[in-house]
């Protein structure tokens, strides 16, 4: 009786230290996309007369990030003009607002960059400390009605790094040991929502490197520029092979102009990353895959960093 006893126990034990080894290796297994580093969802949907808006909403921003202007919103003219009404830039400063957490900011309307679209953006600064904070783009149509729309951001002090990837590397898309569908490969962010600056054009239906220019300083550098970057880290195989010619590789960045005095005791701006992405634009099929990166320190010393992910059919 008393061997039978013990047998119960024995068996229960063990199957009570499965189950915690079960569950030790289920938390292990999602801990790294899921702590705190929850990739967003598809982009969030703009009313009709904004085109694009900073920073993005729900984002954590790095308070490096901030200074001097930014472009808050673009707003599209033909959703706010009247019926053969014509929109001029002095037209659309008195009606347009800016405010940060509930004051009108002190902002500008300027045309876009984009050659022959009729659109006009928002400018303004970007001094903020840390927080939470809410943005408000308000347009006064003619008729009177009034469009609105605002979203919130939080600035901290740096962005974090990704768990595990060495030093440099902030982020990779997909992320490492990550299940996936191949709607989502092809259609959503992926990339964690802290990365404000990365485009999320960029980043959909592509593999994607994010570094951290900061962290590739050699202790005589400043900074470093946008060829630095791309120099200092490359792509080397996906599925074991190298990207061609023709690979569609993309960068987007994100910096400020950093204020030098040289040796005579003149001021010198120098352009400066904050953050750079890397994006391997490539169509992919289900299954599992590898991708390689190369990424150069300080010390000159080069090293690669590979991971896995997999797609599943949708």
């Amino acid at each position: 009786m008393l061997a039978k006893v013990e047998q119960r126990w024995l068996i229960l034990l063990v199957v009570t230290v499965i189950g915690c080894l079960m569950i030790l290796e289920a938390c292990g297994q999602s801990y790294l996309p899921t702590a705190t580093l929850s990739p967003s969802s598809t982009p969030v949907e703009l009313p009709a007369f904004l085109s694009h808006i900073s920073l993005y909403p729900d984002t954590l921003v790095s308070k490096r990030m901030l200074g001097g202007k930014l472009i808050w919103a673009t707003l599209r003219l033909e959703e706010i003009a009247e019926s053969g009404e014509t929109l001029g830039l002095e037209k659309m400063q008195r009606r347009v607002d800016l405010l940060i957490d509930g004051e009108i900011w002190d902002s500008e309307v300027e045309r876009t960059s984009k050659p022959g679209a009729a659109e006009v953006e928002i400018v303004g600064g970007s001094d903020l400390g840390l927080g939470e904070h809410k943005a408000t783009v308000r347009v006064r149509r003619t008729s009177g009605e009034i469009l609105e729309y605002s979203w919130t951001f939080t600035v901290v002090a740096e962005e974090p790094s990704l768990p595990g990837l060495p030093e440099g590397l902030q982020f990779v898309r997909p992320l490492p040991d990550s299940t996936i569908t191949m709607q989502a490969y092809q259609e959503e962010y992926l990339i964690s929502s802290y990365f404000a600056p990365v485009s999320y054009l960029l980043a959909r239906g592509a593999v994607c490197v994010g570094i951290n220019p900061a962290k590739l300083l050699g202790p005589d550098e400043l900074c470093l520029d946008i060829e630095d970057a791309s120099r200092r880290y490359s792509f080397v195989t996906l599925n074991g092979v190298s990207p061609d010619a023709d690979a569609r590789i993309g960068e987007e960045w994100m910096g400020a102009d950093v204020v030098i005095v040289d040796e005579t005791g003149n001021e010198i701006s120098q352009g400066c990353l904050s953050n750079h992405c890397k994006c391997w634009k490539v169509d992919l099929t289900p299954g599992e895959h590898e991708v390689t990166v190369r990424l150069e320190q300080s010390s000159g010393r080069e090293m690669e960093y590979s991971w896995r992910f997999t797609i599943t059919s949708d």
